[in-house]
């Protein structure tokens, strides 16, 4: 008997075939983020669905319920934050609403609408995780 998953809901975020090769061509011409490994590991947790019932990166107001309460803003349990850190530099000339391609070594590995743009205290992030 196979488990349920976190949530109930089983994220899979992964395209193939002919829309692979389409959302490819398209990431040519969007902004693109060159990302850490860490990150590349975020991106692809999500996309195959280890960090269900997440389907991106949390937006601020789940991230502050998870900071605080252990929780997302549903109210289900979820104790670490999984954010997409970037320097400001880097994302200057992106507002939220944009498509932007998630690089690893030069390679498109995701691409992302942008939810919301919000900044983190570190210090805070790290005691309170």
């Amino acid at each position: 008997m196979v488990s349920r998953p976190h949530g109930y809901k089983l994220v899979e975020r992964i395209v193939r075939d002919l829309r692979r090769e389409r959302l490819l061509e398209e990431a040519r011409e969007i902004t693109g983020i060159e990302i850490d490994d860490g990150l590349a590991s975020d991106v692809m947790n999500i996309a195959h669905g280890v960090y269900s019932p997440l389907d991106g990166f949390l937006v601020q107001e789940d991230y502050v319920h998870v900071l605080y309460d252990k929780r997302l803003s549903n109210d289900l349990p979820w104790t670490i934050p999984i954010i997409l850190d970037v320097n400001p530099d880097e994302i200057q000339g992106i507002k939220e609403g944009d498509d932007v391609a998630l690089l690893f070594n030069g390679k498109v590995i995701a691409i992302m609408k942008v939810e919301e743009i919000y900044s983190w205290n570190k210090k805070e992030y790290c005691e309170k995780v």
